[in-house]
């Protein structure tokens, strides 16, 4: 139970305590010591009130004031359209609306009447725009000093005498506001009361944390301490400044260990967290927002898909200077450096023009990859993504799955290209299929020119493993005779023409190694000294064959 305690209600209680014919025995304990005493004027009794009184700079927003708090609920009317704030969520929500410039402080207007409650909870009605900048005018942080980077943690009782020393009540405090009226009230002139603390009880940094204290002069060094902590601390950290900053650019982060060294994170205006990891973007998310407290401006990181031991949390921010934050949280404490430069990745690409031969069924087919992005080195993370129209391209939807064997027969995609602060530009690819069985590449002419001297594998797929081994194709019979480095056999051969070329087809290859060119293979291309050779069933597989007549 809270008691507001005044001289008639003390002679009251006391008379009542005395007369009652039910009380068989009076409370008799100890007599406080000065180190439990609560005296009034005292330092210790400055410093609590300090600590208690009444600090709401979250709503600054709504009020513009940073001596009093407005009671909520409140309607506001942003941009003509209305809003009740029922919590600091809510409070939360508006000042990253405001953050993220899609409104303008003037549009925003407060439904009348409101309460305002200054520092020391006192309270009065505000009924028009007048009135409120008159108190505004008048805010005076001279009014009450407070103390921020330190709270108590509740519940803290008190045990309260008469002059004779005999224990009237013990009352019991949970919060600020019950605490301060009550140190208050010890300071009237006809207060009577003896008033000890009952120790041990705790207090709450700032940075996250707890101290126990157990005699006056315990917790009037540790206020001191915390009130120091406030003076060197986050005076230049305003929560509308940094809101602003952390959506600007990329911000690179580290502890000191070097363990987040190719790591980035990204502060989306919609409360996504991205963390990026080495060249281009990671899956790495999670949500991230900002509040003001008693302590200072907060930073919340939750719903992390990693790091959730060493990052997510509550960060007190301790230090703000251009393009770097000083975040702490318990004994954990990282340093955010802003990297503006790393926002924009678009000057590592081009459009792009990608040419190659007709494939089965006169359908060519492209490596996207291969040919666009792989043939770039970007220190920029990006996202990157194929698709086959531009309103695809611009909506980010329906990507090309395949982009490393992309079978079509148009002849324009689009690349699209997103930074990790959402932007985005589109690249066109221009896609030239060539029909590589021109010219000579007869059925006739590749007999002649296969017939008259031996053929050397120079590549199989890549590979030269098959390079001990000579083809000699016999005119009319169909054999071919293979030679290796340890044999020699007989193989069948045949020429066809189809659509899309000149077929040539292996048989009874049995040699070590060569039987995996048994099969039909598509001509792609033919010179007097050299064949091109695509698997029938599998483009991607490439012969080679040099002619050599030694």
């Amino acid at each position: 139970m809270i008691l507001n305690f005044n001289k008639t209600l003390l002679y009251f209680l006391f008379a009542l305590f005395c007369l009652t014919s039910c009380q068989d025995e009076i409370n008799e304990v100890e007599n406080p010591t000065d180190e439990e005493t609560i005296l009034p004027n005292s330092l210790l009794v400055n410093l609590m009130s300090s600590m208690t009184a009444n600090f709401d700079a979250a709503d600054d927003l709504l009020d513009g004031g940073s001596c009093f708090s407005v009671e909520l609920p409140v309607t506001v009317i942003v941009d003509g359209m209305s809003f009740i704030i029922d919590s600091e969520v809510d409070l939360l929500q508006l000042e990253q609306l405001y953050g993220d410039f899609s409104i303008d402080e003037e549009d925003i207007d407060v439904e009348y009447p409101i309460t305002v409650i200054f520092i020391d909870y006192s309270e009065i009605v505000v009924e028009n725009d007048e009135q409120l900048i008159d108190l505004i005018n008048e805010c005076s942080e001279s009014q009450e000093e407070y103390i921020e980077c330190a709270d108590f943690v509740y519940p803290l009782s008190f045990s309260v005498f008469d002059s004779e020393f005999s224990l009237i009540e013990t009352v019991v405090f949970d919060s600020d506001e019950a605490l301060h009226n009550f140190l208050n009230d010890l300071e009237e002139e006809d207060n009577t009361l003896i008033v000890s603390l009952n120790y041990p009880i705790n207090l709450e940094y700032a940075d996250g944390e707890t101290i126990e204290v157990n005699t006056n002069e315990e917790l009037s060094d540790a206020i001191e301490a915390a009130e120091q902590f406030c003076e060197d601390g986050n005076d230049n950290c305003v929560e509308d400044d940094i809101l602003i900053d952390l959506m600007e650019c990329v911000w690179t982060f580290t502890d000191g260990s070097g363990d987040f060294q190719n790591n980035w994170m990204i502060f989306n205006a919609d409360g996504q967290l991205q963390i990026s990891e080495g060249m281009a973007a990671s899956a790495i998310g999670g949500s991230w927002d900002l509040s003001t407290t008693e302590n200072g401006v907060v930073l919340t990181l939750s719903e992390l898909t990693a790091f959730q031991e060493t990052l997510e949390g509550d960060w007190l921010i301790v230090e703000c200077e251009d393009g770097r934050l000083e975040i702490i949280r318990a004994d954990f404490e990282f340093t955010l450096e802003q990297d503006c430069n790393l926002n924009n990745p678009f000057n590592c690409f081009n459009n792009y023009e990608i040419t190659t031969c007709n494939g089965s069924n006169n359908i060519p087919i492209y490596n996207l990859s291969a040919n666009t992005i792989g043939l770039v080195d970007c220190i920029v993370p990006y996202f990157s993504s194929f698709h086959e129209t531009l309103i695809d391209a611009e909506n980010n939807t329906n990507a090309i799955e395949n982009t490393e064997a992309f079978e079509t027969l148009v002849s324009q995609v689009y690349l699209r290209i997103e930074a990790i602060n959402g932007e985005y530009e589109i690249y066109g690819i221009t896609l030239i299929a060539e029909d590589c069985n021109t010219g000579s590449c007869t059925e006739g002419d590749i007999e002649v020119i296969l017939t008259s001297c031996l053929w050397n594998i120079i590549n199989y797929n890549g590979s030269d493993n098959l390079a001990s081994y000579n083809l000699d194709f016999e005119q009319d019979s169909g054999i071919m005779v293979v030679y290796g480095a340890d044999s020699i056999i007989d193989a069948g051969w045949s020429l066809s023409q189809t659509d899309d070329g000149v077929v040539i087809a292996f048989s009874n290859v049995a040699a070590p190694n060569i039987q995996a060119i048994n099969g039909s293979w598509l001509i792609v291309e033919c010179t007097e000294n050299q064949l091109v050779l695509h698997s029938i069933t599998n483009s991607d597989l490439e012969i080679v064959l040099d002619r050599t007549c030694e």
